[in-house]
């Protein structure tokens, strides 16, 4: 900007500089100069030189918006709000309306986006602590008491109010506003009472920023909030509680109507009156009693005062807490024949589905096994994959109308997302979301995954691809089995196998660590059959055949409850795709048949064996080896028309599955097809039957003294536990991947102990995993021979009525045959000091 000499006297000081007046008008100096303490030779005044630090602000990179509204929002009326620049220049901007008590929980400032590009740079300190572990290493997880870095956004904490109703959250944009032009934007905010802040950050697209904010009541005469449970069952019966808020003086006299859906019937009158004398709320209660019907419930609830209107709707979920029955009837249609089928509903009504499936190849029971891994509802990583697996052969294997197909591609998607959930920092993947929990077989199974959806020309970020590879190539040259307590020798063979096959689909074999493995004596034939494929995809089929000379194709049964989750259908599904890779399509299909018959019997199969035999299948099809034109006639209740698939496997859904039908189909074609009709729904809450094979699960209700507690009638806001334990029979070995389900009555709310940080979610073994929903809680574990797990869970009864408590389920989730069940009851939650003591 320019220099200015100065002289100095002895023992004079001057901080005032002249600034020229061509300077720009915002310059802001500090400068001190500081007189030496001895007089220079010759008593000569000193001359110093200095450079005055400035900092100068461009008025030309500030904009400022303006916004014009009403100074007062009437709730459920809509307002408008106009945005401008107070100079008239054009910008971008985004506008925001958000519930200022949301925006005080986290002290939220509105940004500032010129303040962030034109902040002075500090010196490049970073600075942490351990002062949170350390403080609350011995006690209750503390709030933070100290603000560390910037202090701008550490001010004193305000006093946290009350939230009676849904919070208000708004984002729009962003708009674009010409020079000298306004933006009008026209919001209504629904059932609200507070004050809301309306945001504008904004910005000309090149360097100038600004942001502007505006603080608004939003009131209304009169007020009507209603509560219920998130979720419900059929045929339970709950209080719904109505707060009327009279805000104003006039309102005096409000009567409250209650309006439901076809999910409801009310008890009761479905109207009440309430008389105010002064400004306040006062309660009323309705009763609900849910019908048999499951879906979707919505319950509105209108207020009336003279000329007031207030309204407020309640959405919630009735389902049925059970799990759900599947029957399949099938038959083979010869050539020119036709079959009729009846078709019941199964199960309440709401739950019902059917599906007709129709195919060429021997029958797999598509509709029913894929059914089965996408309602699984645990998800760890194995069964994450294994249920989007089989799914990116689906829409090339089976006709599919194309919400079906846009479906599968969607979950597909969806499972590669989730995926990154489960990443390690090494390039692995983990077996739960949380934690520490490297699996190796399912850390494989994950880049196998990924790398066969790329090939059906998904995308695959390279992030979750590219350090997978490297881990896994490093992991295979480094391997050394051993006779290892946690990992049996075995089943590291076999992981390292099947890396190893995963890396030749990659096309990065490992030929040295190939070579090496293929070296042992003491294989499996498992280990066997997936190092060949490996082999064979390397293009080393003179090996890989080699490697299974004379080694049998039919696999004995079994069920590998952990390490590589294996089973005989497994097996035969690694044959079957050794064998396609050496082009043995005769073998292949020899397989596919082994494979369908098991298949299609009603034996229950694991989510892993599932799904590689649906891969398997899929690949043996896709390949020509299955299958051939289908020509048929397919009627439903006597309507119907001349069909025709290049696909082996076509499959529709039956329209209205709550009500009975009747079906024909005819073979017009030249080969035989296999029908199946597939039945699902939800038995009646009560019909649970208690179970204990390999393990039992018992139940017990404590309050916070650990006295029992009988809950078939609660007083509403009682605290209680849920102690759960599952005991192994000691009949036999130690169990892997046992999933407990507990699901809780509708009217009791769980605590989420993790979150207040006071409970400990096992009373001697640790969880390997545990995922709390809004009704039940899954907890995860291993259960050694001869112990036992009590999981303790903190519930409150929350809601006034009569609800159904189900019974708790454990089981082994890689083998069907282990399962504790409990049975349910019904359960009461009545208003506090009804419950009559006995001394």
């Amino acid at each position: 900007i320019g220099t200015e000499w100065v002289e100095l006297n002895e023992r004079e000081t001057r901080h005032n500089f002249p600034i020229t007046a061509d300077m720009a008008p915002n310059v802001h100096a500090h400068v001190t100069v500081i007189q030496p303490h001895e007089r220079t030779r010759n008593d000569l005044p000193i001359r110093l030189y200095g450079v005055i630090p400035l900092f100068v602000e461009d008025p030309a990179t500030r904009l400022a918006p303006v916004i014009t509204m009403a100074r007062e929002v009437r709730t459920d009326d809509p307002f408008t709000v106009e945005v401008a620049e107070e100079r008239g220049r054009a910008m971008t901007y985004t506008l925001a309306i958000v519930d200022e008590g949301l925006l005080d929980l986290t002290r939220f400032r509105t940004p500032d986006p010129w303040g962030h590009f034109h902040a002075r740079e500090a010196l490049g300190v970073r600075t942490f602590d351990v002062y949170d572990h350390v403080i609350g290493a011995h006690g209750r997880q503390l709030q933070r008491v100290l603000a560390l870095g910037g202090s701008d956004d550490g001010g004193p904490v305000q006093g946290a109010k009350a939230q009676r109703f849904k919070p208000v959250v708004r984002y729009l944009g962003p708009f674009a506003l010409n020079k000298g032009g306004k933006g009008r934007h026209t919001f209504a905010v629904d059932n609200y009472v507070g004050s809301v802040r309306v945001m504008v950050v904004a910005t000309d697209g090149n360097r100038a920023y600004g942001n502007a904010e505006r603080t608004v009541p939003v009131r209304k005469p009169l007020m009507v909030l209603a509560s219920l449970p998130r979720q419900l069952g059929p045929s339970e019966e709950v209080d719904l509680p109505v707060t009327i808020f009279a805000m104003d003086a006039s309102v005096r006299d409000v009567r409250v109507e209650l309006v439901t859906d076809r999910t409801f019937t009310i008890v009761g009158a479905a109207q009440r009156s309430v008389r105010f004398n002064s400004t306040g709320d006062r309660v009323v209660t309705f009763t609900l009693r849910t019908t048999g019907a499951t879906g979707v419930a919505k319950v509105k609830v209108n207020a009336m005062s003279g000329k007031e209107r207030a309204s407020t709707e309640v959405e919630l979920d009735v389902r049925e807490p059970g799990l759900p029955n599947v029957e399949v009837e099938e038959a083979l249609i010869q050539p020119g024949e036709q079959v009729s089928l009846a078709y019941a509903p199964l199960g309440i009504p709401g739950t019902n589905s059917a599906t007709i499936e129709l195919s060429t190849i021997p029958p797999i029971n598509l509709g029913q096994r894929l059914q089965y891994l996408l309602d699984y509802p645990h998800g760890c990583l194995e069964q994450t994959i294994s249920k989007a697996f089989p799914q990116l052969y689906l829409e090339q294997l089976v006709e599919l109308p194309q919400k079906g197909a846009d479906l599968a591609r969607s979950n597909v998607k969806e499972a590669i997302v989730r995926m990154t959930s489960f990443q390690r920092s090494d390039g692995s993947f983990n077996y739960w979301p949380e934690g520490d929990q490297y699996d190796g077989w399912t850390s494989v199974y994950a880049g196998h995954f990924l790398l066969e959806a790329q090939r059906q020309g998904f995308d695959v970020p390279q992030r979750l691809l590219g350090p997978w590879s490297t881990f896994q190539r490093r992991a295979a040259r480094d391997h050394q089995d051993s006779n290892g307590l946690q990992v049996p020798r075995p089943a590291q063979q076999a992981t390292q196998a099947y890396r190893l096959y995963a890396l030749s689909l990659a096309k990065t074999p490992e030929m040295g660590a190939m070579n090496r493995l293929r070296e042992r004596n003491d294989l499996e034939p498992r280990t066997r059959w997936m190092l060949a494929a490996a082999y064979a995809i390397a293009g080393r089929t003179d090996v890989a055949r080699a490697l299974t000379l004379g080694i049998a194709r039919n696999v004995s049964p079994y069920n590998e409850t952990g390490w590589t989750y294996g089973s005989g259908l497994r097996d035969e599904a690694v044959i079957a795709e050794a064998l396609l890779a050496l082009g043995d399509r005769t073998g292949a299909f020899t397989a596919v048949q082994r494979l369908s018959a098991q298949l299609s019997s009603n034996a229950w199969h694991s989510t892993q064996s599932t799904a590689f035999a649906l891969m398997a299948v899929s690949h043996v099809a896709l390949n020509g080896t299955l299958g051939s034109k289908m020509s048929y006639q397919l009627q439903l209740d006597g309507k119907g028309d001349q069909r025709t698939s290049q696909r082996p496997i076509v499959q529709q859904a039956i329209g209205a599955p709550e009500r009975s039908h009747a079906l024909s189909i005819r073979a017009t074609g030249d080969v035989p097809i296999h029908v199946r009709l597939i039945r699902k729904g939800i038995p009646s809450a009560g019909d649970e039957r208690a179970a204990a094979s390999g393990i039992e699960t018992t139940v017990r209700y404590v309050d916070g003294m650990g006295q029992a507690v009988n809950v078939a009638r609660l007083e509403q806001g009682q605290d209680l536990f849920a102690l759960v334990t599952v005991r192994h029979l000691g009949l036999l070995p130690d169990l892997q991947g046992i999933a407990l389900t507990q699901v809780f009555a509708s009217g009791w709310e769980i605590r989420n102990a993790r979150m207040e940080g006071t409970e400990q979610a096992t009373l001697n073994d640790p969880l390997r995993y545990q995922d709390l929903r809004d009704d039940r809680v899954m907890s995860y574990f291993d259960l050694p021979k001869g112990r036992q797990v009590t999981v303790r869970v903190p519930l409150q009864a929350a809601f006034t009525g009569r609800f159904y408590l189900p019974g708790a389920t454990a089981e082994a989730m890689y083998d069907h045959t282990v399962q504790g069940r409990t049975t349910g009851q019904w359960v009461e939650v009545v208003p506090p000091g009804s419950l009559v003591l006995n001394e």
